[in-house]
This record gives C-alpha cells, sequence and structure tokens, in this order.
C-alpha cells in the first residue's frame, strides 16, 4: 500500500499553488477572484481583515452574527465522473445536502470601519468565530463522506496614524479548515491551518504627492496529517511600492514583491521568486478608475520562469450604493505540486445595495493555469507539465428583514476542466487513472442573527 502522500499528491489543483488559495474555496473563490475591497495593486496599502457586514450598522464595541445555513451540493468530492474503466470512488460525482451552523464575535473601536480616514490615531479589532458543518451524502458510497467539518478562525489587525505623513497597519489572521476538498479528492476530512501575520508601513512625505508602503507577510501553511508534512511551507513576502501623485486623483506608481518560499520538510524544493511592477492608476471619468501595470518576474533560486507580468482593473463606483469591476492578472508563483504554476486571470465582481434591505453581490471569472514539472512521489505517473481551465461564480441576495435579522439566498458554481491524468495510484477501487476536471454547483439558504 502506498503512502497516502503518493495517493494524494498528483490530485491538489491550482488552489494550493498560492498560499491565499488555501485558505479560501469560496469558491472559495479562485485565486484572482475580486470582491470589491482589494487592490489590483501588487502592494496593497491596506489589508482587509475584519470586514463589516454591509447591511449591518458599523458600530464600535461588540457585535457578531450566528447563522443558520442549509443548501445542496451537486458534487461533494469534486469528482469527475470518469467511471468507465473502473469503480473509482475518488471519481464519482457524490451529491449531498448541506447544513451549516456558524458564529463570530468581535470587539472593535468605534470608528475601525474608516480605518485610517478615522479620527482617532489608532483603531483597532478582535475577531473569533467557528462553524460547525454537516454533510447529508445522498448515494450511500461511503459513510465517512457524512463526517462532520469544524473550522474556525481568529483575526486581529491594528492602525495606527499618527500623523497625516505615517500610518502602520499591524494583522494577525488564524484559520482552521477541516473539510472535503478538491485539493484533495479523498473519502475523509482533511484539516490544515492557515495563519497570516504582516505589517504595512505608509509613508506620506511633504505636501503629499509622494507615498511609499513597505509591507511584510509571514504566511504559513500546516497540515494537521503527519503524512501531509511534504506540504506544510512558509512563505516570508517583502513588498514595497512608490507612488506619486499627478492631477487631482492620478498616480503613478512603482512596486516589487520578493518570496522566500521555504517547505519545512527540507526537501530542497525552497525557491525565492522576485518580481517588479509600474503601472498608472487614473480616473477616467466621473466615478469610473482604471488602473494598469506590467513588469517582469525571475527566481533567485528555484526552478521559476523569467517572464512578464501584467495587472490591469476598471472600476466604476458610486459613494456606498454600487461598485463593478473587472480585472486582468498574468503572474506566477510557487506550486506545492510542481515547481511553479504560471496563471491568467479575468475576473468580475459587483457590489449592488438596492435601498437600505437589499443587496446583491457577484463575481465571476476564467482562469487558465499552466503547472510546470509535476511533482509526483512513489510509484505514481502522469503528464509532465498540467494545464487547467477553471470558470467560477457566486451571486449573493441578502435582505434584511429586522433590524437584527438577515435573509441570505446564494449561489456558487465552478468548474476545473484539465486534460491532466496520473496513473499508479493505489485507492478504493485499484488502480486509479486520475481525472482531476469536475463541475460543481451549490445553493445555499441562511438566516443570520446580527448582534
Amino acid at each position: 500500500m502506498k503512502s497516502l502522500f503518493t495517493r494524494l499528491i498528483f490530485r491538489i489543483p491550482y488552489a494550493l499553488s498560492g498560499l491565499a488559495g488555501v485558505a479560501l474555496l469560496v469558491l472559495s473563490s479562485p485565486a484572482g477572484a475580486q470582491d470589491g475591497t482589494t487592490s489590483s495593486l501588487p502592494v496593497s496599502k491596506q489589508k482587509i481583515v475584519i470586514r463589516t457586514n454591509p447591511l449591518d450598522e458599523a458600530k464600535g464595541g461588540v457585535g457578531g452574527q450566528l447563522g443558520a445555513w442549509m443548501g445542496y451540493d451537486s458534487n461533494l468530492t469534486y469528482g469527475s465522473g470518469n467511471v468507465n474503466s473502473t469503480t473509482m470512488v475518488y471519481e464519482e460525482v457524490i451529491p449531498a445536502l448541506s447544513f451549516k451552523l456558524n458564529a463570530s464575535v468581535h470587539w472593535v473601536t468605534d470608528q475601525l470601519h474608516q480605518r485610517f480616514n478615522a479620527d482617532s490615531e489608532l483603531q483597532y479589532g478582535l475577531e473569533v468565530g467557528a462553524e460547525y458543518v454537516q454533510p447529508w451524502e445522498m448515494t450511500t458510497q461511503n459513510g465517512s463522506y457524512n463526517d462532520p467539518r469544524f473550522n474556525g478562525f481568529l483575526k486581529g489587525v491594528v492602525f495606527w496614524k499618527p500623523s497625516s505623513h505615517f500610518k502602520m497597519e499591524l494583522y494577525e489572521i488564524l484559520n482552521r479548515n477541516s473539510k472535503t476538498h478538491y485539493l484533495f479528492k479523498k473519502d475523509f476530512v482533511m484539516s490544515w491551518i492557515d495563519n497570516q501575520v504582516g505589517m504595512i508601513a505608509q509613508f506620506v512625505p511633504g505636501d503629499g504627492l509622494l507615498d511609499v508602503a513597505l509591507s511584510y507577510n509571514l504566511g504559513l501553511v500546516l497540515f494537521e496529517d503527519s503524512e501531509m508534512a511534504p506540504f506544510n511551507r512558509l512563505d516570508h513576502q517583502v513588498g514595497a511600492i512608490v507612488g506619486y501623485r499627478f492631477l487631482p486623483q492620478s498616480q503613478l506608481w512603482l512596486a516589487a514583491t520578493y518570496d522566500f518560499f521555504q517547505y519545512l520538510d527540507g526537501s530542497g524544493r525552497d525557491s525565492m521568486p522576485v518580481k517588479f511592477y509600474g503601472g498608472v492608476s487614473t480616473p477616467l471619468w466621473m466615478n469610473l478608475a482604471l488602473t494598469l501595470g506590467g513588469g517582469y518576474g525571475l527566481s533567485i533560486t528555484g526552478n521559476m520562469p523569467s517572464t512578464w507580468l501584467a495587472t490591469a482593473s476598471i472600476t466604476y463606483t458610486l459613494a456606498s450604493k454600487l461598485k463593478i469591476g473587472a480585472g486582468y492578472q498574468h503572474t506566477f508563483t510557487d506550486s506545492l505540486i510542481s515547481d511553479y504554476s504560471d496563471s491568467n486571470t479575468f475576473s468580475l465582481y459587483a457590489f449592488i445595495p438596492l435601498g437600505s434591505r437589499q443587496m446583491i453581490q457577484a463575481q465571476a471569472g476564467l482562469q487558465f493555469v499552466n503547472y510546470i514539472n509535476v511533482y509526483y512521489g512513489g510509484d505514481a505517473t502522469g503528464d509532465v507539465n498540467r494545464s487547467d481551465t477553471i470558470i467560477f461564480l457566486k451571486a449573493q441576495y441578502s435582505y434584511k428583514i429586522t433590524k437584527s435579522l438577515l435573509g441570505t439566498v446564494s449561489y456558487q458554481f465552478m468548474t476545473d476542466q484539465s486534460p491532466y491524468r496520473a496513473t499508479g495510484i493505489t485507492g478504493p477501487g485499484d488502480p486509479i487513472d486520475n481525472d482531476p476536471s469536475f463541475m460543481r454547483h451549490e445553493i445555499y439558504l441562511a438566516l443570520q442573527y446580527l448582534f
């Protein structure tokens, strides 16, 4: 019997190739999906840690939410449905009902939602949350698919603005994930820790035409299963951006990032990519803004490429009532399943309040990801490189029934299609000729109590 590592390594698609992808499967959206709050610049001046519910009152002190979710998952195991040659549990499409209970509580200062625009020089907040998920698979394939999952997070942030010339943000984001995940098509619950801690300092000398932001982020991916130790990784990232304002609202900027990806098992897969960008952010018309940038990346150590980089976004914003945007990004990063991954991502997002009690939020995108020199363990073999085409969509409608009661209906779609195949894997239906492609639909109804 081959090790768990051998059986699973070939199953990891793109999301684990970047640290952020491990923490999210909102799709949690594939890397590159935008939620309307993130910057398209390579080095953000702020990191959104504690978010304000758009339909909740922005207030200080203690608050939170209790939520109950009921839904349907068309593909609990992310199977491809390719079961023509043998009975392969990994490849089955397993539909399931899904029930979730979650709760979170935060303690924040009165103006934390305004961050650096607040009147006082110090804003801070702490938030903790937990989630219980109970799937009920509808084919009785394997009882372990119905194992409960327990997720949780702890977040803390401090904003300090002693003067108009200096601003600093410190943050900590700890996530514990436990789920049947498309990263690992396996009939048990996979659990891992994702932690990010860092700081961002912004300097605005003189008359404010020039500003400089420096950042450091330490990311950790740590799997709870000892056999997954080869995936445990640290990512040290240092970033800098220099912006020069011209005209009333336009800005020229130069940015650079340096990463040190360090595998904790000492496998020698460490890498150090460096990326340089330049670009412009400017209004095109009233409430319409454009960011265009490009650059070049290379690796000091490791087997990453020397290649071009690009980032672009266009957004339309009408105060707090409407935000619509589109973006494109080309980049590369360290990958847990290969030497590196190279991706092109096209994304759309919309944030549309309908009065004070209703809201529509949506994300969609298309991503092309290439994995170069796929890594195999044990006797597993397969294609040297892998190319994935990913389409994702998430739409959510919320209605504030009372001041403290929020109703939500959401739909989420994701498909990952790839010609990639791997063989020589030992599993429930030996042998497995793996097809990592899948298509998944999720529909949820929720009732949340805000306090």
